[in-house]
C-alpha cells in the first residue's frame, strides 16, 4: 500500500486526482465517474460525493486490488458482490464507492426482487441503461475525461427536463416516482410529458387498498419516508409535492391529508383552497430554509381543519374549539393526525413528537396585539410563551406561524401583516435566556428541605417560584426566592 498522505483532501478536485493516481496503482483502466456527482457538476453544484463504476474486472478482482490501496468493504446488493467502498487517509469518512457495471432487472412486484448481472463483460452503457432518469445516467472517465451519455442527459440537465431512461423505467420500481419529484423539488426540474404519463400509471402503488395495513403496501413505508423527506429538504419542494398531490401519492401514503384537497375554507382570512395553503405555507417554509420538522409541519398543520369545522352566525367556516360541544379544536387534531400519518410512515420517534408538538401548538394566541403592549408585559409574556414551547423549540414554532400566515395569499400578504409578530419574535430573542425552567431557578429542592419542607410540598413550592421568576426574573436570586418560600410556608395550613 503506498504512503497516506498527512492531511485529508481539500476539494473534490483534490479528491478526484487522487482516485485517478489510485485506480491506476490498481490497474483499473476503464473507470468512470457517475451519477449524481457528474449531474451535480452540470447544474453548477459542488458534488457531495464521487461513485465509480469499473469495467473489465470482477467483482473478486476488484476487491483484491482495493485491499491492497486501502481499505476495502464489500458492496453487496441481492446477495451478490458488486463492488467495494474504499477507504484511505485521503477519501472522505464515509469512504468511496466502486462498483461494476452492471443490469438490473426486476422480478417482482414493487422492485420486490431483481436478477442483477456483474462482471467483466458488461459495458459502461448497458449500466447507464439501467438507471432511473436521463440526468442521472451519465459517465466520464475518470482518467481521459471522455463522456459517455446514452440517453442525451447532459442536455436534459442543461433544458432542466426530468426524463425516465426507458419505457420499463418506473416499472421496473415505482419508488422511482418519488425519487423523479426528489429530483424536481432539489434540481428545478420539469417533468417530460412520456415520464409524466407514466408517473400516474405507476403511482398507483402509491395508493394501497387500507393505508393502514402497512405490511401490505406495494411499497415500504420506510423508502416513502426517505423520498418524501428528500423531497421537502429540496428548495422546490413544495412544487414537486404539488405533483405528489396531483398523482394522488399524499393522499394515498398520507390519508389524513385527502380531505385537504379542493376543500374551500369559507374564512376571512384564506381566499385559497386548503390543500394550496398548506403547498404555499411548505414554500414559505422552503423560502426560510427550514428545518425537516418545519417541513413537515407546514405541510400538514392544517390537515384537521374539514374535521374540526363548524359554521358561524356570519357563515363562515370556524376551526376553534367549541367546548360547549366537546369538540377539540383543528390544531389540537391536527397535531394528533400528524403523528399518526408520521407512524403509518415509521418516521423516527423524535420526528413524530416534533412535528406534533408544532402542529398542536401553532394556533398560540401570544403574539395577538403584542406590539401594543408595554415592555414589562411582553416580558412576561414572551417568557411564558417559552417556557411553555421549550428553548429547543422556539425557533421553529415561530417559523411556523411566519409560514402559516404569510402562506394565506398567492400575491403575498398585505403591508404590516406581521408588526404582532416581529415585534414578539424580538422578545422571545431577548427573553429566551432568561430564567423559564426549574432547572434554571437560584435554588433547588435541596434548599427547601432545609426550610423544612418534604414531599410533594417541595415541588408545589419550586413550581410557584417558578411563576413568581417568570413574571420578574430579577427575583431570581436565593435570598429573594427563599424568602418568598418561607412566606408561601407558612401560608400553608
Amino acid at each position: 500500500m503506498p504512503p497516506a498522505p498527512d492531511t485529508a483532501v481539500d476539494g473534490v478536485d483534490a479528491l478526484r486526482e487522487r482516485l485517478r493516481d489510485a485506480t491506476r496503482r490498481m490497474g483499473l483502466d476503464e473507470v468512470y465517474e457517475v451519477g449524481g456527482c457528474l449531474r451535480d457538476e452540470l447544474l453548477g453544484r459542488a458534488p457531495s460525493d464521487i461513485d465509480l463504476a469499473v469495467v473489465g474486472v470482477t467483482a473478486d478482482d476488484l476487491l483484491a486490488r482495493a485491499r491492497r490501496e486501502g481499505r476495502a468493504q464489500r458492496l453487496v446488493v441481492a446477495d451478490r458482490l458488486i463492488g467495494v467502498r474504499l477507504r484511505t487517509r485521503w477519501t472522505p469518512p464515509e469512504g468511496i464507492e466502486i462498483a461494476l457495471a452492471r443490469t438490473e432487472v426486476s422480478t417482482g412486484p414493487g422492485h420486490t426482487d431483481f436478477a442483477i448481472r456483474a462482471g467483466a463483460d458488461v459495458s459502461i452503457e448497458e449500466d447507464l441503461r439501467r438507471r432511473d432518469f436521463t440526468v442521472n445516467a451519465l459517465a466520464r472517465h475518470l482518467h481521459d475525461g471522455h463522456w459517455v451519455d446514452v440517453s442525451d442527459g447532459r442536455a436534459d440537465v442543461e433544458r432542466r427536463i426530468l426524463r425516465m431512461v426507458g419505457p420499463r423505467t418506473l416499472a421496473e420500481d415505482p419508488l422511482r416516482v418519488l425519487r423523479g419529484l426528489a429530483r424536481v423539488s432539489h434540481d428545478d426540474l420539469r417533468i417530460d410529458p412520456a415520464t409524466w404519463d407514466a408517473m400516474r400509471e405507476h403511482a398507483v402503488a402509491f395508493r394501497p387498498d387500507d393505508p393502514d395495513d402497512t405490511d401490505r403496501w406495494p411499497l415500504s413505508p420506510e423508502r416513502i419516508l426517505i423520498e418524501l423527506e428528500k423531497t421537502l429538504m429540496g428548495p422546490e419542494a413544495a412544487r414537486a409535492l404539488g405533483y405528489a398531490r396531483d398523482l394522488g401519492i399524499l393522499s394515498g401514503t398520507i390519508p389524513e391529508w385527502a380531505p385537504t384537497v379542493g376543500y374551500e375554507q369559507r374564512s376571512g382570512n384564506h381566499v385559497l383552497t386548503l390543500d394550496d395553503h398548506l403547498l404555499l405555507a411548505l414554500r414559505r417554509a422552503t423560502e426560510a430554509a427550514a428545518t425537516l420538522d418545519v417541513r413537515w409541519a407546514a405541510l400538514l398543520h392544517d390537515v384537521a381543519k374539514p374535521a374540526a369545522a363548524w359554521d358561524g352566525p356570519d357563515g363562515r367556516r370556524r376551526y376553534s374549539p367549541r367546548p360547549e360541544h366537546g369538540r377539540p379544536g383543528h390544531a389540537w387534531l391536527g397535531g394528533r393526525a400528524a403523528a399518526t400519518a408520521l407512524r403509518r410512515l415509521r418516521a423516527p420517534r423524535r420526528r413524530i413528537d416534533a412535528v406534533a408538538a408544532l402542529i398542536t401548538e401553532h394556533m398560540y394566541p401570544d403574539d395577538e396585539g403584542f406590539a401594543d403592549l408595554d415592555e414589562r408585559a411582553q416580558g412576561r409574556i414572551a417568557r411564558r410563551f417559552v417556557h411553555r414551547i421549550g428553548r429547543d423549540r422556539v425557533d421553529d414554532q415561530l417559523l411556523l406561524r411566519r409560514c402559516d400566515r404569510a402562506g394565506k395569499r398567492p400575491e403575498g400578504p398585505p403591508a404590516g401583516w406581521d408588526r404582532d409578530l416581529s415585534a414578539f419574535e424580538a422578545v422571545v430573542a431577548r427573553e429566551r435566556t432568561a430564567p423559564v425552567t426549574l432547572g434554571d431557578l437560584a435554588i433547588g429542592g435541596d434548599d427547601l428541605m432545609r426550610l423544612g419542607l418534604r414531599g410533594p410540598d417541595v415541588g408545589r413550592s419550586l413550581r410557584a417560584l417558578l411563576e413568581l421568576v417568570l413574571d420578574d426574573p430579577a427575583a431570581n436570586v436565593p435570598a429573594t426566592l427563599l424568602a418568598a418560600a418561607r412566606e408561601m410556608s407558612s401560608d400553608t395550613p
